[in-house]
């Protein structure tokens, strides 16, 4: 399949440099469905609830029989994601000590840079609900074509297997929280690849920041 074509444009019509469509539809209950292109997430969050003992965070995770991933892919697909999530978001919320907070996501369709699409569903339903946090973490991913690099890749564009990378960074502190690689490239473009993941997610956030705003 022609990743670029002769004007530059990639397989679903966008610039190198251009994300997809994101909405975000507040639910009451609390929980909110996600959407990314075609890739759409549904988020649910219970808490924080009071209890008895120490902390406790539980997250399910499932994907829906309309989801592009193959059947036999579903159970190992969906334990990696929601092993990835639980470490990523243990460090991140901060509810109250003698709490439980339960997150359930169902990946409605996967079509593309889905690991990013769940944090941001997450992170944007736990900031709905009012969940305090360390701050406010955004994903996204940038593919490796030749010289080119591509954000929020879809789903054609990954399964070319190009080598990406894939950032979850603090909006407002400007912090790390974690990043991975997927395929190998040269060491000295990890600096120019990790500024146009910020670059990717600074789109995202304009995207997403005005919502939550609005619902204030």
């Amino acid at each position: 399949m022609e990743v670029l074509n002769e004007l530059d444009l990639r397989v679903d019509g966008r610039l190198p440099s251009e994300i997809r469509f994101v909405d975000i539809c507040y639910m009451s209950g609390p929980s909110i469905v996600y959407t990314q292109g075609l890739t759409k997430i549904r988020v649910s969050v219970a808490g924080p609830k009071p209890k008895n003992t120490k902390l406790s965070f539980n997250m399910a995770l499932s994907i829906n029989k309309s989801a592009r991933i193959e059947v036999n892919e579903w159970n190992r697909l969906a334990e990696d994601l929601k092993h990835k999530i639980y470490d990523l978001f243990r460090n991140i919320l901060i509810p109250r000590p003698t709490s439980s907070v339960d997150i359930d996501i169902l990946v409605l369709e996967d079509n593309g840079s889905l690991f990013s699409a769940i944090v941001n569903s997450v992170s944007i339903c736990c900031a709905y609900v009012g969940i305090q946090m360390l701050d406010l973490v955004l994903s996204c991913s940038v593919g490796i074509y030749t010289e080119v690099n591509l954000f929020d890749l879809c789903a054609a564009e990954e399964d070319c297997k190009l080598p990406n990378f894939v950032i979850c960074y603090g909006i407002n502190r400007k912090t790390l929280f974690g990043t991975s690689l997927v395929g190998g490239i040269n060491v000295s473009r990890i600096p120019n690849l990790l500024n146009s993941a910020i670059n990717c997610l600074e789109l995202v956030k304009d995207r997403i920041v005005p919502s939550l705003k609005n619902l204030k």
